[in-house]
């Protein structure tokens, strides 16, 4: 996605406001465009897209015609939802609930279809790290001044890592998330290789280098944007809990 980093800036300008400024727009150069398009067409990797089951405006289940079904897989009326006597009636707490209900559908949905790439388990592996490194309650400091002066050695990498991927092969196989065909196999050093040549290929910014047994981490806001809860694993834990946050 071309605006990926701007996107995940935007985000954190607006949730940080004055902590957080925009520094420059990573697309504002003809020859990091160029540089990017080229990344693009030499990048040999695949691109996931799932299509998730539908759904209605309640969360409820719908057939191949539109029409909603409860959890037996009946049809009904969601007309019936917004009246009260039988009559069409304003109720705030009843809409904040129908409103929650649909909240937790879609973030069920999204973590059932997304699929978990060597980028995804590599990212969190470091991020966790870092931040157990680093605790300041100010995230956005944290995101400033994590990556300075820091490396992390690759044999707590691959060990850590491979907790990360054992999580999402057991979540993967109870139907919560996807793995990706690699982390499926599980083999962390072929999955460390292949994340860093995707970071090196895609973004115009470093994410992560590496220098013989170490890992340097680089633009740490490429690393807020993940699939987090669905990998359910504290770098701090000493078992993986196989459950989703």
């Amino acid at each position: 996605m071309l605006e990926a980093e701007n996107l995940i800036e935007d985000h954190l300008k607006a949730a940080g406001k004055s902590r957080y400024i925009i520094v420059d727009d990573e697309f504002s150069m003809p020859g990091r465009i160029y540089a990017f398009l080229r990344n693009i067409v030499a990048l040999d990797d695949k691109i996931h897209l799932r299509l998730s089951p539908a759904f209605d405006p309640f969360g409820n289940d719908v057939d191949d015609d539109g029409q909603s079904l409860d959890a037996g897989g009946r049809a009904i009326e969601i007309e019936r939802y917004f009246q009260s006597n039988g009559a069409v009636a304003r109720d705030e707490a009843r809409d904040r609930e129908f409103t929650r209900l649909l909240g937790e559908r879609v973030v069920e949905s999204f973590l059932r279809d997304t699929v978990i790439s060597s980028t995804h388990a590599l990212a969190w592996c470091v991020f966790e790290k870092l931040r157990a490194l680093n605790p300041d309650p100010d995230f956005y400091r944290f995101l400033r001044e994590a990556a300075y002066d820091i490396s992390l050695p690759m044999v707590d990498i691959y060990r850590d890592l491979e907790r990360i991927v054992r999580n999402v092969q057991k979540l993967g196989a109870r139907g919560r998330l996807r793995p990706s065909p690699m982390l499926a196999q599980g083999d962390v050093e072929a999955i460390v290789d292949k994340a860093l040549w995707l970071f090196s290929s895609y973004h115009t910014k470093p994410v992560l280098r590496r220098r013989g047994d170490r890992l340097f981490p680089g633009d740490m806001n490429l690393f807020v944007l993940l699939p987090k809860p669905a990998l359910g694993v504290r770098i701090g834990e000493n078992a993986v809990t196989g459950e989703t946050r």
